[in-house]
């Protein structure tokens, strides 16, 4: 498991075109009326463990138990237990997304991989909430509050490549690999290729796709 820093907790109106929008692709859920809970004592634990190759956490039992406290912490809301399952699915997939593109795109992994875990997040609790209560750093707040609008469909040019633009990219891989019937063809490669990418990245992330249905897999 990587040392080191994780997640640096403390430290540090427009209508989009339905066939290349995040929002267009994400499950739609009701936000949670509460106050967010407390901010999980494994979320550490799991953005490091999830810094590994997805297939060989599923022969590591200590990660798998982190990982489902963190689902239990988490995505555990009453009246809402398929809806959170799957948002549950699409947020790890994201997070081991994030950690193959992190590198060949020069990102901070542990920033990459924690914001993508959390990503949708902000479905349930308003972001400046989680970031109050949870003493979230602003480079993850900024992720979570921009993802999906971090992309303008109508200036169709290259744009310049951040951590927020990667989960966004690594979103929609997830969601072509656990919904792929759903997905608009071209979606990926069109982000891909705004965000100068290029294909042999996207090509090699397609190519984990195994392992990380191995890990969803096993954790059911």
């Amino acid at each position: 498991m990587p040392n080191g820093a994780i997640l640096p907790f403390v430290r540090r109106p427009r209508e989009p075109q339905q066939e290349y929008s995040a929002g267009a692709l994400v499950i739609p859920l009701h936000r949670v009326a509460q106050a967010p809970p407390p901010r999980p004592a494994c979320l550490p634990t799991c953005v490091a463990w999830l810094q590994e190759d997805a297939g060989l956490l599923v022969a590591r039992p200590v990660a798998l138990r982190a990982l489902r406290q963190l689902e239990t912490a988490l995505f555990a809301q009453p009246g809402q237990r398929v809806g959170l399952h799957r948002i549950w699915h699409e947020s790890l997939a994201t997070a081991c997304t994030a950690r193959l593109l992190a590198t060949p795109l020069g990102l901070d992994a542990g920033l990459a991989v924690g914001a993508a875990l959390l990503h949708r997040l902000g479905d349930l609790w308003p972001v400046a909430q989680l970031a109050q209560a949870w003493q979230l750093a602003p480079a993850v707040t900024q992720v979570l509050q921009g993802w999906r609008s971090c992309l303008d469909e109508r200036e169709p040019g290259p744009v310049e490549l951040n951590t927020t633009r990667a989960v966004y990219l690594a979103h929609l891989c997830a969601v072509e690999q656990l919904y792929r019937e759903y997905c608009t063809p071209g979606i990926l490669e069109v982000a891909a290729r705004q965000l100068g990418v290029p294909p042999a990245v996207l090509a090699a992330v397609r190519a984990e796709s195994a392992g990380i249905d191995l890990l969803l897999e096993k954790l059911g």
